[in-house]
């Protein structure tokens, strides 16, 4: 008997389609280095607390994001990579190309993401949802730039979850890792992107 093809709900759609963009750690670290290299920054610092299972952290010095600008960045199906003038993506002056990064990475995992601008007196803390909806929001100490916190990736996603803490496959997701910040680090060699932090000994993966 042949198989009838329906129509995904919205919801459903837009959950399979964040699963496309974020599969594993590295995707997280390299859209939020790409973020930061487009931001402008002299200095980056990654943090990966417990290799990355229990925290990520990506620090910058960039010229920070606006709060509208930051609300619709995590809205999913928006994009700062677009040459205005011609409304077509542009790879050639920034990192990447896809609007639906951070919507996405709220979606498998809890996200603050503080920032500040030139034109800002002080810095802001956001706590997102799910969906890339604000649920908390409160003034910060912080200086010029972003700071993006992803705790517990993929937590209420157990096989996923499982997979990406199999001990070959961190060792895999960090050499990853190391390799793009070599690739960044020769393409900006006036920046400096610090190696990650494992915030851990050993890792706490399976075996």
């Amino acid at each position: 008997m042949e198989s009838v093809v329906v129509r995904l709900n919205s919801a459903t759609s837009s959950a399979i389609r964040k699963g496309q963009i974020i599969t594993k750690l590295s995707d997280v670290v390299r859209e939020l280095i790409d973020n930061a290299v487009d931001a402008g920054s002299s200095r980056i610092q990654i943090v990966l607390d417990n290799y990355g299972l229990d925290k990520i952290e990506v620090r910058d010095d960039g010229h920070g994001i606006s709060a509208n600008q930051l609300r619709s960045a995590v809205s999913g199906g928006y994009t700062s990579k677009l040459l205005q003038e011609s409304n077509h993506l542009s790879c050639e002056e920034n990192y990447g190309f896809r609007g639906e990064a951070l919507s996405s990475i709220c979606f498998f995992a809890n996200v603050t993401i503080v920032t500040k601008t030139p034109t800002d007196s002080y810095a802001m803390k956001y706590e997102f949802d799910d969906s890339g909806g604000v649920k908390n929001e409160c003034r910060s100490g912080s200086g010029l730039g972003t700071q993006v916190t992803v705790k517990d990736l993929f937590a209420k996603y157990p096989v996923r979850r499982k997979f990406i803490r199999e001990r070959s496959r961190v060792i895999a997701e960090l050499k990853e890792i190391e390799g793009y910040l070599k690739s960044i680090a020769i393409a900006n060699p006036s920046g400096c992107c610090g190696y990650p932090s494992t915030g851990y000994p050993a890792p706490k993966i399976d075996r």
